[in-house]
């Protein structure tokens, strides 16, 4: 991880995961889509899910919670 790379915080990143399941649970193609998307939109989102969470795939671990 690059020293000036920005890192989501945990609170934030809880936030944003109640705020993608207030309108339901997705199924998992849309849950890899949807988690896929708001990483890439999301600055910080990727290196805050790694380091809070201690995991290697955020987009999947991601996908996972929303789905």
């Amino acid at each position: 991880m690059k020293q000036s790379e920005k890192v989501m915080p945990k609170k934030e990143i809880e936030k944003l995961i109640r705020e993608l399941v207030s309108d339901g649970r997705h199924n998992d193609d849309e849950a890899f889509d949807i988690a896929d998307g708001i990483l890439f939109d999301e600055e910080g989102l990727k290196a805050g899910i790694k380091k809070h969470y201690s995991v290697r795939d955020p987009q999947g671990w991601l996908a996972n919670k929303i789905s």
